[in-house]
């Protein structure tokens, strides 16, 4: 199934998290940038182009299979 995000969505695959130090204790938030690759966007984006890598909040968007499909808005940075 291909989608193709519509008005100003993207489309993003979160990417694993860096591994930690067995020494280090990390208390995961939910409210955290997560980095992600984006797969798709729709026509009316602007700022992100499809293959960019960028860091979105783990809170936005909505969860399409092993994807997240979130506004142009949602994207807080490029890498």
């Amino acid at each position: 199934m291909t989608l193709l995000p519509l008005q100003n969505y993207v489309l993003v695959e979160l990417l694993p998290e860096a591994p930690r130090s067995a020494l280090l204790v990390v208390i995961s938030s939910p409210a955290r940038a997560q980095r992600a690759k984006v797969v798709a966007v729709g026509p009316e984006v602007k700022d992100v182009k499809a293959g960019a890598e960028v860091l979105v909040s783990r809170l936005a968007g909505q969860e399409v299979g092993d994807k997240v499909l979130l506004r142009e808005e949602s994207v807080l940075a490029t890498l």
